[in-house]
């Protein structure tokens, strides 16, 4: 069912690759030997942390990636790490992202990497975190100690350390989603999970809520006048609520209710990824929207829309505590353009949109000694094989495409040098063919893999390997493998 808004529009991503990167399956947990753990802002001369390997370069399943162009958020790649084995020493942990005081934030650095919690699979019960607050801070959130129970962990298991640590051997789950990139089904299977445990306690209570950010005290963005948008919902029986007044298992019964959620866009919204196909419309501040939310709706097979209003622009000054203030002009007439897509949703006429193509997701390499190395699109991570483990090949690697051109691209200032005359933006690529969804270097383009140790870093250069070194690109069904 189709709409003729006169006041409202649909928000749109902000990333303009339309691909669709909703992953099957699970991601897998590489186990990193003689780890280093270097604490977010500890009191020595670096100002970085992470997660390090024994020669001392960012292990990238440990990292915070943003963005499909896998920008990586205050780590470098790599550290002179030798003068920092002097500290203590654990046996063994699992890495588990980095911990904020915001709950969207905890969805993807935190929870995103704890779907191994319900697999058959046997990792230690200390879970390793990094933060810019202490663990009793954090664990005086209430909402952070729902989620521990939610998810079965106990609060003693958590550990943040203010020094560097060496693990011997680390286990680091990838995450099952990462923030305006890709999301695995199976870790939305995990969630699915967590939202029929919270059911059982807290089943829904089958009322039309409203979620209100109207008593945040901060924030990025807020209305002018976001009561008279209260208002005309609480004229059509749809009761305002606030997240931040309920708990976890409050919070995602919301979604689980025959009534559509309503309400302003935020982190909140999130929360949807615990119930299967749900419904919701979100009011945002301007067309523009993060694609987290649409990735994260469309692998759930959400019914969610997000909608702006044409009149809305900024005003200064802004309310104390938030960055931006937005005025809605024609509060009433946008009211009932957004009325109508929630009683639409209600009504179950689902307003139809075009769906994407769910394209392959890896592409395959052969090496000198014959080995097929599989590379993820989605993240650009090169796995030895089809196994994981102590084996996996710590490098970056994404395949883009600009119009009819395609590039392999890496976005490394160290640790994985590419050597070619081509940089643009900061970012060096290698133009290649495509065939299908399988590429082919372009011709006079040569990959090679030096050895270090058990490790096979990938780089790239101009001039032409001896013959050993060469790689082929080839199609999985060629390849001998699954």
């Amino acid at each position: 069912m189709s709409f003729i808004m006169n006041e409202a529009d649909y928000c749109v991503s902000m990333c303009s690759d339309e691909t669709d990167y909703t992953l099957e399956g699970l991601p897998d947990i590489r186990i990193v030997p003689n780890a280093l753990y270097l604490p977010k802002n500890p009191d020595r001369d670096q100002d970085y942390f992470g997660i390090f390997d024994q020669y001392g370069r960012l292990v990238n399943e440990c990292s915070m990636f943003w963005h499909r162009d896998n920008i990586l958020s205050v780590h470098p790649r790599e550290a002179k790490i030798s003068h920092l084995w002097d500290y203590h020493t654990i046996d063994s942990a699992v890495y588990c992202g980095h911990i904020s005081l915001h709950y969207g934030h905890v969805l993807l650095d935190f929870i995103a990497r704890l779907w191994f919690l319900n697999q058959n699979v046997s990792v230690p019960k200390k879970i390793l975190v990094h933060s810019s607050f202490t663990k009793e801070e954090i664990l005086a959130r209430s909402w952070f100690r729902e989620i521990l129970d939610l998810v079965g962990i106990d609060p003693q298991n958590i550990h943040i350390f203010d020094i560097p640590i060496k693990v011997r051997r680390l286990y680091a789950p990838n995450p099952g989603c990462e923030a305006d990139s890709y999301v695995y089904k199976g870790f939305l299977s995990f969630c699915h999970e967590l939202g029929d445990k919270a059911r059982l306690d807290t089943p829904p209570k089958n009322r039309p809520v409203y979620l209100s950010r109207r008593k945040l005290d901060r924030g990025t963005s807020c209305f002018e006048r976001e009561s008279d948008i209260v208002s005309f919902f609480a004229k059509k029986g749809i009761e305002e609520i606030f997240p931040e007044q309920l708990s976890i298992k409050e919070q995602i019964v919301n979604f689980s209710s025959a009534y559509p959620v309503l309400g302003v866009s935020g982190s909140s919204f999130h929360t949807s990824i615990f119930s299967r196909n749900p419904k919701a419309v979100g009011i945002h501040f301007r067309k523009n929207l993060t694609e987290t939310f649409f990735s994260l709706d469309r692998a759930n097979g959400a019914d969610i829309d997000y909608l702006y209003a044409r009149s809305a622009h900024p005003i200064f000054p802004t309310h104390e505590g938030f960055a931006h203030t937005i005025k809605i002009e024609n509060i009433n007439g946008f009211c009932e353009d957004v009325y109508s897509v929630w009683e639409s949703k209600f009504s179950n006429n689902k307003i139809v949109h075009e769906e994407k193509n769910v394209h392959e997701d890896f592409f395959y390499l052969k090496d000198y000694q014959n080995k097929w190395l599989k590379v993820m699109k989605h993240d650009g991570q090169i796995v030895a094989g089809n196994d994981f483990g102590e084996d996996r090949i710590s490098c970056m690697l994404k395949c883009v495409s600009k119009g009819t051109e395609y590039f392999l691209i890496a976005d490394h200032s160290t640790g994985f040098p590419i050597q070619t005359p081509d940089y643009r933006r900061g970012k060096r690529r290698i133009p290649v063919i495509r065939d299908g969804v399988y590429l082919q270097l372009e011709k006079g383009r040569y990959l090679r893999s030096p050895s270090l140790d058990n490790y096979c870093p990938v780089d790239f250069e101009a001039v032409k390997p001896d013959m050993w070194e060469m790689f082929s690109f080839i199609r999985p069904e060629n390849a001998g493998v699954s």
